[in-house]
C-alpha cells in the first residue's frame, strides 16, 4: 500500500473534527450550556411579567457542597498518590519517584488549583479534562549586567544561548585605560519540564465511538492561538504567517457563557492592528490512522491550523496521548458519565416553580385584589396603593376585596421534599453542612448513620476519580520524566536539596493512589488511629522496646503519619521523625563499678598470679647468687694478676733491669 498523502489526512482529520463529540453546537454543548446556566442561577426562561421570578440554586449547592470534601480528600497532604515497588530492590527508586511527582504536580505546576477545576468541570459538565506533557519551549529573558570588563563581556558572547542587545562602553573611574560594559541581553532558557493544564471542556474532542481514552480512535485539544505564540512554539514562521484569521468563529455559546458577567472581549479588535496578535483555530489531533500504509493503524499527532482548510504544522508517531478525564457517575460502556447537575436540573426547574408560586400567594396575601364598580369609584385612586391613601368612593358597597386562598404553607412542604429528594440523589445532606438547627435534638447515633451514608457517596465519587483521571494523569507524569529528562534536577523537599534522576527509574512501575477519608469521618479516623497508638505501647512494654517481632519503630511511624495526615497537616516531617533516615542511637553509658565485683576480682588476679610472681622471685634470688659468683671469681682474677706483677718486678730488680715507667710496668704482661 502506497503511503497516504496530505490531503486525504486533512480530508479525515476534518471529517473526525465535524464528527467528534464536544463540537461546537453539538447536544454535549448545549447540555454544558444548560449547566453552567443553571449553576449561575440565571433565568429559566418561562417567567411571566409581574409575577415572581426567583430562581433556586440547587445545582450550585450540589456542586460545591462536595468541592470542599474533594479538595480536602486529594489536596490536604503533599502525597496525593504513592508509587510502588515492583520487587524489593526498587524500594528507594520508588519512594524518591514519589516525591518527585508530587512535587512536579504540586511545584512546577499549581497542584491545588488543577485539582480545583478538574473536579469542578467533572460535578458540573459530566467530564473534566487535564493535559500532561513534555514542554520543550524556549523562555527568552531579559538581563541587564553593569560594569563588564573586556575580558568578562567576550565571556558573555560567547554563550549561545545569550544575544547581546545593547552595549555601552565607557572608562573606568580612575583609570582611563580600562574600558567597562553595561549590557542588556536576552538568555534563551532551554530547561525543559511537565506541564499540567486543565482543559476547558469546549476544547476538548473525542470520538463518538470512544469509551475510554486508551481505546478511542480519535483525540483532540482545539483552541485558539496567536500567530506570536506559534512562532514562539518552533513552527515556520513562513507557514504560520500565512494563516488565514478567524476573528468572527469563536462563537462557541460554553466560552462566552463563561466570560457572561464581563464585556464582549473588546481586545479582538486589536488583531487588526498587530498582525501577530492574529489568533487562528489550533488543533492537536492523536488518532490512529495508517498514515506508511503498511496496513496497520498506529497512533499519531497531527497539528493543524484553521478552521474550514486545515493546514498541516507537524506530524509524528507517537506512544500515547496527553489527556486525562475523570467524570462522577461513570456509565458503562460510554466515556461520558452523569454529573452531579444533570441529577439536579430538574429539582432545581420544581422548587423554582414552587418558590415562585409561594411568592405570588404571599404578595397577594398583603395586596390582595379588589373587584371595584365601575363608576363607583376613582380608579386613580385606587391603582396608587399607599400606606394610609385615600380611594374616593360614590358608594360604600362599590369595593369588593376577592377573596385569596393561602398556599404558603403547602408549597414549603413541598420544597422540603423537593430538598430531601436532593440529598438522596447527591448524598449531600444538611447535617453534613451543619446547617440544620434541629440536629440537635435527634439522637447521635441517628444522625451519625445519615452521615455516613451521606460520606459514602462522596468517597465512591473520590475513589472513581482517584482510579480513573487521577492515576492516569500521574503515572504519565512518570513516563514523561523517565524518557525526557536527561539530568539530574536539584529539588528542595523536606527542608533538604535532593538530586533526582528519573534515567534510573522505571515507568513501569506499580501505582497506587492514596484517597484518604472524607471530612465527614476524619475524627473517627484520629480516634481509631490513637486507639492503635495505645495498644502499640502495651505492645512495646511486653515485647521491650520497639525492635520485633510484634512492633517496630517503623510501624509506629506510619501510624503517626496517617495520624497527621487525619488531623489535616500537610507534612509529617516537622512532627516526627522517619527512623529510616535518623542517625543511628548513641552507645549506652557504662553502668556505674561494683566495689565488690572489683574487690572479688582483684583477689581472682591475685591468686591467679601468685605462682608467677613466686617464680620471677625465685629467677630474681638465682641471678643474684650467679652474680656474687661472678664477683668473687673476678676478685680472684684481680688477686692473682696483682699479685703476679709484685712477682715480675721482685724478678726484674734482682737481675738489675728495673721498668722505665709505672705504666710500661703495668703493661708486661704477667709471668707465670
Amino acid at each position: 500500500m502506497a503511503r497516504m498523502s496530505e490531503i486525504d489526512l486533512k480530508a479525515i482529520l476534518a471529517a473526525k473534527i465535524e464528527n467528534a463529540v464536544g463540537h461546537q453546537g453539538g447536544r454535549l454543548a448545549q447540555e454544558r450550556l444548560q449547566a453552567e446556566r443553571y449553576y449561575r442561577g440565571e433565568r429559566i426562561g418561562n417567567e411571566l411579567d409581574g409575577r415572581s421570578q426567583v430562581v433556586s440554586r440547587d445545582v450550585a449547592e450540589a456542586v460545591d457542597s462536595m468541592m470542599p470534601s474533594l479538595m480536602k480528600i486529594f489536596a490536604a497532604g503533599d502525597r496525593a498518590v504513592t508509587f510502588e515497588p515492583t520487587g524489593p530492590e526498587d524500594e528507594a527508586v520508588a519512594a524518591q519517584a514519589t516525591d518527585y511527582v508530587n512535587w512536579i504536580w504540586n511545584q512546577q505546576n499549581d497542584g491545588f488549583a488543577i485539582f480545583h477545576a478538574w473536579f469542578k468541570d467533572a460535578l458540573l459538565k459530566k467530564l473534566g479534562i487535564v493535559k500532561i506533557w513534555w514542554d520543550e519551549t524556549t523562555e527568552p529573558v531579559r538581563e541587564t549586567y553593569q560594569g563588564l570588563t573586556e575580558s568578562e563581556l567576550a565571556m558573555l558572547g560567547g554563550d549561545p544561548d545569550v544575544t547581546i542587545v545593547e552595549t555601552r562602553s565607557y572608562p573606568a573611574a580612575g583609570d582611563m585605560l580600562l574600558l567597562l560594559h553595561d549590557v542588556v541581553a536576552t538568555r534563551v532558557r532551554r530547561d525543559g519540564r511537565v506541564r499540567v493544564q486543565p482543559l476547558p471542556p469546549e476544547e476538548f474532542l473525542v470520538d463518538r465511538r470512544a469509551v475510554s481514552l486508551d481505546e478511542a480512535p480519535f483525540l483532540a485539544h482545539r483552541t485558539r492561538r496567536t500567530v506570536s505564540e506559534l512562532i514562539e512554539a518552533g513552527y515556520p514562521k513562513a507557514k504560520v504567517q500565512d494563516l488565514a484569521g478567524d476573528d468572527e468563529a469563536d462563537r462557541s455559546l460554553e466560552r462566552l457563557q463563561r466570560f457572561a458577567d464581563e464585556d464582549e472581549m473588546p481586545w479582538r479588535g486589536a488583531a487588526t492592528l498587530d498582525p501577530a496578535m492574529r489568533e487562528v483555530w489550533v488543533t492537536e489531533c492523536y488518532l490512529r490512522v495508517d498514515r506508511d500504509g503498511d496496513g496497520i493503524a498506529e497512533l499519531r499527532k497531527v497539528t493543524v491550523a484553521g478552521d474550514a482548510d486545515l493546514t498541516v504544522l507537524d506530524d509524528e508517531e507517537v506512544d500515547n496521548h496527553p489527556f486525562a478525564a475523570l467524570t462522577p457517575i461513570p456509565m458503562p460502556h460510554k466515556l461520558y458519565g452523569v454529573s452531579v447537575a444533570d441529577q439536579t436540573i430538574d429539582l432545581q426547574q420544581i422548587k423554582s416553580a414552587l418558590w415562585r408560586g409561594a411568592l405570588d400567594n404571599i404578595y397577594l396575601a398583603n395586596q390582595p385584589q379588589i373587584g371595584a364598580v365601575e363608576g363607583k369609584v376613582n380608579l386613580d385612586d385606587l391603582l396608587n396603593r399607599r400606606l394610609g391613601g385615600v380611594v374616593r368612593l360614590k358608594d360604600p358597597a362599590a369595593l369588593v376585596p376577592i377573596p385569596m386562598i393561602p398556599v404558603g404553607s403547602d408549597a414549603f412542604q413541598m420544597i422540603e421534599y423537593v430538598d430531601t429528594v436532593r440529598e438522596q440523589r447527591t448524598g449531600v445532606t444538611r447535617y453534613n453542612q451543619g446547617l440544620d438547627a434541629d440536629t440537635l435534638n435527634k439522637t447521635a447515633a441517628g444522625v451519625n448513620l445519615i452521615q455516613n451514608a451521606a460520606q459514602q457517596r462522596l468517597e465512591l465519587i473520590a475513589r472513581i476519580f482517584a482510579e480513573t483521571g487521577v492515576k492516569r494523569a500521574f503515572r504519565r507524569i512518570l513516563e514523561l520524566v523517565c524518557k525526557h529528562q536527561q539530568r539530574p534536577r536539584m529539588i528542595r523537599l523536606r527542608g533538604a536539596w535532593v538530586p533526582m534522576d528519573p534515567r534510573e527509574w522505571s515507568s513501569r512501575m506499580d501505582l497506587s493512589v492514596s484517597v484518604g477519608l472524607g471530612t465527614g469521618n476524619r475524627d473517627q479516623q484520629v480516634a481509631h488511629l490513637m486507639a492503635l497508638l495505645d495498644l502499640d505501647a502495651r505492645i512495646a512494654a511486653l515485647q521491650g522496646g520497639v525492635a520485633g517481632p510484634l512492633l517496630t519503630a517503623r510501624n509506629v511511624y506510619n501510624k503517626l503519619a496517617k495520624l497527621v495526615e487525619a488531623a489535616g497537616l500537610k507534612s509529617v516531617e516537622p512532627y516526627y521523625t522517619d527512623p529510616a533516615t535518623a542517625p543511628p542511637p548513641p552507645p549506652p553509658a557504662p553502668p556505674p563499678p561494683d566495689p565488690h565485683a572489683i574487690r572479688a576480682e582483684a583477689e581472682l588476679r591475685k591468686a591467679e598470679n601468685a605462682p608467677r610472681i613466686e617464680a620471677m622471685r625465685a629467677q630474681v634470688a638465682a641471678t643474684a647468687e650467679i652474680g656474687k659468683a661472678e664477683i668473687a671469681a673476678k676478685a680472684q682474677i684481680e688477686a692473682a694478676r696483682i699479685k703476679a706483677a709484685h712477682s715480675y718486678a721482685a724478678k726484674l730488680n734482682r737481675h738489675g733491669e728495673r721498668p722505665n715507667s709505672t705504666a710500661e710496668r703495668e703493661q708486661e704482661p704477667p709471668h707465670t
